[in-house]
């Protein structure tokens, strides 16, 4: 921008005020203002002398609140390095072999009528997840998440970090689950799993296909913005 021509309060204005209101947010940021997010970076020398002060971070404060700067030896990312770790729902390759090898023997994959309603069958099958939507979530939201799978039964349970949580059953093939948001509370990834209740079906269990409880599927929970 300074390139460009313009001064270097055109250009601390183009990234905040302005840039607020082309977002329709300028009743929450872009200036310094009762009633606005106190979100503040305070730097070391007058930006308005020279533009490239505006590397020199003095001191940043989020929500009110001055963060600590620096670097920190038990610093861990809530991620879990999802960087490195972008599959959404994991054994895959496991879902897809023990559903061919159920599917046509007794106790093989539950498929129900696709009209909502879902199987109550007296032995659980052992459940599998194939795909999650959305994989991401905002921070603090509430939020519908769509799981498609197999072998989900009347009586399964859906634990989502650790915790049981609220679920509607659509099919044998489909659950949607209900997260609000104190499930959300926190950014990270968080693990997703299905669990049928004993007594578990023979061909199953002779079959070492599992132990009642899903692959795990991973949930982003993105920070708020």
């Amino acid at each position: 921008m300074a390139d460009a021509g313009l001064t270097p309060m055109q250009i601390i204005q183009g990234s905040t005020k302005y840039a607020a209101e082309m977002l329709r947010k300028q009743d929450l940021l872009g200036t310094v203002e009762a009633g606005k997010l106190a979100d503040v970076i305070i730097v070391g020398a007058d930006p308005l002398q020279d533009i490239k002060n505006l590397d020199r971070i003095d001191t940043v404060i989020q929500d009110g609140r001055i963060v600590e700067l620096g670097y920190h030896a038990n610093y861990t990312s809530p991620f879990d390095n999802v960087a490195a770790r972008t599959v959404s729902v994991d054994g895959l390759p496991w879902a897809e072999a023990m559903k061919k090898a159920s599917a046509g023997a007794e106790g093989g994959p539950q498929r129900g009528a696709g009209d909502g309603t879902i199987p109550d069958p007296a032995f659980s099958p052992q459940p599998a997840i194939e795909t999650m939507d959305p994989i991401i979530v905002t921070q603090g939201a509430s939020a519908v998440v769509k799981i498609t799978g197999f072998n989900f039964v009347r009586r399964s349970s859906v634990y989502f970090n650790g915790k049981p949580v609220p679920f509607r059953a659509v099919s044998s093939r489909e659950l949607q689950v209900t997260l609000d948001a104190e499930n959300l509370r926190q950014a990270g990834r968080f693990d997703l799993v299905v669990k049928n209740p004993e007594p578990a079906d023979p061909f199953f269990v002779r079959s070492m296909w599992g132990n009642g409880t899903s692959n795990v599927a991973h949930l982003i929970v993105n920070y708020k913005y």
